[in-house]
């Protein structure tokens, strides 16, 4: 999600280096090919030596700044206080309501309204620093993982042209303090978090959590017997003609593989991953499953 913002960075000329984790391979890989023959210093960065590194990085680039985008780890204090309140951080949720490691996932997830881009002042406290701008998505009932990360992506990159614009006054402004009334964390997703409970959950609540799955997850598990498997796209099929227990598999007119709810609606499954590859919906039935057979 970077890249867009940090090609607006380099064509203004204002971007002197960019550390990169080095368990992103793909994003270093990237950056080279676009970044490679240009003065812009790229530092692969290891966890356990950032703030020795990054500090004498700082210090060869003559950095003012340093720009957080989807960086994994916490800064620590020591760092913090080379540059004060000259670390921001891109954080691709609203704050204070999202704050935590994945507010995409839990956007969708959660089937909030909207979500957005907070750009914020670094402190000690993971995603609680003075915010200086924040930029809102309207999120729509089809919206997925990727499709939200695109969005996410395009609008960083406008509003990196709005952080240049404060960056290039005599003082960065303070921001504006959060609200702890308002402020809710959220963990990264576990294991837990990404199966499809049939008995609790209701069809809406089914095709979030499957929509905030994809792709990064290939979608969200579930199970027949002992075969587990993870649906990456369902539709909704109607209103459930029986009183079924969710879960259960019936097949549509067109051969379509349903799944009854418990709010007596149906979905369609359109699309599974398994150890076997990717498949519609109706290879299911290929697989063995039949018309009154549960998932669990």
């Amino acid at each position: 999600m970077a890249l867009p913002a940090i090609q607006i960075l380099a064509q203004h000329q204002i971007l002197s280096g960019i550390g990169i984790p080095d368990t992103n391979t793909e994003l270093e890989q990237e950056c080279r090919h676009f970044f490679g023959a240009s003065n812009i210093s790229i530092q692969k960065l290891e966890q356990k030596t950032l703030a020795e590194v990054t500090l004498n990085w700082l210090q060869t680039t003559q950095s003012h700044y340093v720009l957080l985008m989807t960086f994994p780890w916490k800064i620590p204090a020591s760092l913090l206080n080379t540059l004060p309140n000259k670390f921001i951080n891109f954080h691709y949720g609203l704050l204070p309501q999202m704050r935590g490691a994945d507010p995409i996932f839990e956007s969708i997830r959660r089937q909030f309204n909207e979500t957005g881009i907070t750009i914020h002042i670094v402190t000690s406290e993971i995603d609680k620093g003075p915010i200086l701008i924040t930029q809102k998505i309207l999120l729509d009932k089809h919206i997925t993982h990727g499709l939200l990360c695109t969005r996410m992506a395009n609008l960083a990159a406008q509003m990196s042209q709005q952080l240049m614009h404060l960056l290039n006054q005599t003082n960065l402004p303070d921001g504006e303090v959060q609200s702890e009334h308002e402020a809710m964390y959220y963990n990264r997703a576990n294991l837990n978090d990404v199966i499809i409970n049939w008995q609790t959950m209701d069809s809406k609540s089914i095709d979030a959590l499957i929509r905030a799955c994809n792709p990064w997850n290939k979608g969200a598990y579930t199970s027949h017997g002992n075969w587990n498997f993870r649906i990456i796209a369902v539709t909704d099929a109607g209103q459930s003609d029986t009183n079924s227990t969710p879960g259960t598999i019936s097949r549509g007119e067109n051969n379509e593989c349903h799944v009854h709810c418990k709010d007596n609606r149906k979905l369609n499954i359109s699309i599974i991953h398994s150890e076997e590859g990717f498949f519609e919906g109706n290879m299911l039935f290929e697989f063995g499953i039949k018309s009154g057979n549960y998932l669990n």
